[in-house]
Order: structure tokens, then sequence, then C-alpha cells
């Protein structure tokens, strides 16, 4: 790590240590009010825990940045879980599922065989799935002012290619990708509107690794707790 990206890199550190235990508008930016989001809490701990491993760091340093990681660790699964379910939830209190629960293997956050990580893909896949497609989260249940019927989130669909069997879910994707726009791009969500379908670069962060590690995280795990 170079000493400009530790210089601009510290106070960013400093600056989530202050505001990660604040709710937030989440990944989604929703219009409803502010909630303890677990995808954000899971970032908070992502950029934590990755400092507290960097050998750039002092061993002060990667001790407090650790110490912050295990309590947003612990935090989470004590909060973010269904207790009936098992699985995680969009929010704190919250039943509802999101997509964005998808990444919390992918970062390490847990193991993907674990438990409450199997249960939260199998319950999105119940409730997220259309023909094949994931939904960013259950729009029916008004959490954001917005209309009812959203196309399906292919950045989220090519998230559940990573934790699927190789192939598993390639098929629709491709299909929505080709239809959705007529230079057969991947579009933001597989709707006819071309407005809604819109080709947008993000897809690629997402899709790429997943179709070129066939279907399998690529990120370390470094959580087994």
């Amino acid at each position: 790590m170079t000493p400009r990206r530790l210089r601009y890199e510290r106070p960013w550190l400093e600056h989530l240590a202050r505001i990660w235990h604040q709710p937030d508008n989440g990944i989604w930016e929703v219009r409803g009010k502010p909630q303890h989001f677990t995808h954000s809490k899971v970032m908070a701990w992502v950029a934590f825990r990755r400092a507290a491993d960097s050998p750039d760091l002092d061993r002060a340093a990667r001790n407090r940045w650790g110490r912050l990681a295990d309590r947003i660790h612990r935090e989470v699964c004590r909060n973010a879980l269904d207790p009936r379910g098992g699985h995680f939830v969009q929010a704190y209190g919250s039943r509802r599922l999101d997509a964005s629960l998808l990444l919390l293997a992918i970062v390490g956050f847990l193991p993907p065989d674990d438990p409450r990580l199997t249960k939260t893909v199998a319950a999105i896949e119940r409730r997220l799935l259309v023909e094949g497609l994931v939904l960013r989260y259950e729009t029916e249940r008004s959490l954001d002012g917005l209309p009812q019927g959203e196309g399906a989130f292919l950045a989220q669909h090519h998230e559940q290619v990573r934790h699927a069997p190789a192939g598993r879910f390639f098929s629709p994707a491709r299909r929505a990708a080709v239809t959705a726009t007529p230079r057969q791009m991947t579009g933001e969500e597989a709707r006819d509107d071309p407005l809604i379908a819109n080709p947008v670069a993000f897809q690629l962060f997402v899709q790429v690794p997943a179709e070129v590690n066939d279907g399998v995280p690529v990120i370390r795990h470094v959580r087994s707790a």
C-alpha cells in the first residue's frame, strides 16, 4: 500500500468508525425511514476487517480495526437474523429479504456452507426469484413508496449465480440480457421497456466474475464464527 493511499484511507476509516452504527437508506437508497440495513453493516465490517488484515498498518491500528470488525460481526449475527427462519433479513427487526444478502458469503462474512447463509439463499430463491431472475427486495410490501412490479435486477442475479451450482441460472440471465436491450447489452433490469433496461457498466463488475469463475465465489472466506 502506498503512503498516498494510506493517507486517504485512514480518514475514511476514522469517519466510518464514527457513523457505522447509524441507520441509513441502504444500498438501494430507499425513500422510507432510515434503518439498520444488514448490507450496510456488513460493508462496514468489510472495511474494518480488511484494514485489520492489512500488513501495511501497524499492530495497534490492526488490533483497533479488528476489534471493531468483531463487534460489528457479533451485532449483525445477533440482530439481523429472522428468529423463525434462521436466515438473514434486510434490516434489523425486519422480516423482509434483500438480494444484497447474497454478498455475505462472497465478501467472507461467513463461510458459504454456514446454515445461516444456506437458509438465506434458500429463502431468497423462494421469495425473490421470478422466472429464474432475482428481485432486489420485496416491493409489494411498500418499503419505499415505489409502484409494485419492478423487473429483476440483473446485478443481483449474477451474485446468485456465484452461490449456485455451475450453469444453474446462466440460461435465464443471458436470455434476459439479450432481450432487454436492442444492442444485446446487459440492462439494469429484465424488462421490455428500453428506459428501464438501460445498459449500465456496473453490471460487468458482477457479471464477469460470475461467468469467469463458473459460479464459485472468488473472494477468500475469512470468518467461520
